[in-house]
């Protein structure tokens, strides 16, 4: 037992570091009037997470179901990403 809550803290401090890094860089990269637009994202990504972690621990969907969902929106956030990356590449060029 305490081996599986040293492993579950130390991976939310590893992961819990990300998401300022995320917000730092969002701040950075999007114009003034275009910033709320893509922390509203950020939340919005943030209430899916919890929701399906919810819908997964109640047994409300099954294991393979959820890691279905999980690979499906990690797919589409790495490619959201990419073309977001390539059209400011685009933007600043």
């Amino acid at each position: 037992m305490r081996r599986q809550l040293a492993f579950g803290r130390a991976i939310s401090g590893i992961t819990s570091s990300s998401i300022s890094t995320v917000f730092a860089y969002i701040a950075d990269v999007t114009p003034p009037e275009k910033r709320a637009g893509a922390f509203g994202m950020i939340g919005m990504a943030l209430a899916i997470g919890v929701t399906l972690l919810t819908l997964g621990t109640t047994g409300a969907l099954d294991t393979v179901t959820l890691a279905l969902i999980a690979g499906g929106v990690i797919v589409g956030g790495g490619a959201a990403g990419i073309g977001a990356a390539r059209r400011l590449a685009g933007e600043t060029a």
